[in-house]
């Protein structure tokens, strides 16, 4: 009919085009909302925690500490007994800042291609290979847990994905 907008249904609510309303619902004023719960009020503080640059920067720290320790590692300086504790203290690290990463920003975090990478280099080159897999292993020099050393330093990458982040570095 002539003078009424063409209409086009989505989710079966009838719109005009070039318009985007949004559904009406029961659905009070901001100023009106229901306050947080506490519970709810702590997981947007970890969330912002976790996604900190005071935060990032104490993760990249750790990932230089783990690499200056693999550097040290390969060139056999240092004694065996405070490498390995480093190993294991980095690992610990990074499992715990993993999981409450998980924690605070949910399982739809993992979605992301960097964090399937993180995932990744935390659960197989650090808790498998660190905890379960080099202490059976009488050979140390195996061309996997060389391999598998050097996966490790991938971590790298999010200390440069970091700083791409920050306006002063761009």
């Amino acid at each position: 009919t002539i003078g009424r907008p063409r209409m086009t249904t989505k989710a079966s609510f009838a719109m005009p085009v070039g318009h985007s309303w949004s559904i009406a619902t029961d659905a009070t004023p901001e100023s009106q909302n229901p306050p947080l719960t506490e519970r709810q009020m702590h997981r947007r503080l970890e969330a912002q925690f976790v996604q900190s640059h005071i935060f990032e920067m104490g993760c990249g720290l750790v990932i230089v500490i783990s690499c200056i320790s693999m550097a040290m590692e390969v060139d056999q300086v240092g004694s065996p007994f405070g490498l390995m504790f480093t190993e294991n203290a980095v690992t610990a690290f990074f499992l715990i800042e993993w999981l409450v990463r998980l924690h605070a920003l949910g399982f739809d975090w993992l979605c992301q291609a960097s964090v399937v990478l993180d995932t990744f280099i935390v659960w197989i080159p650090g808790v498998l290979t660190v905890w379960f897999l080099q202490p059976f292993v009488r050979d140390k020099s195996t061309d996997f847990l060389k391999t598998v050393r050097i996966i490790r330093m991938l971590r790298l990458l999010r200390i440069v994905s970091y700083f791409k982040r920050v306006p002063a570095f761009e």
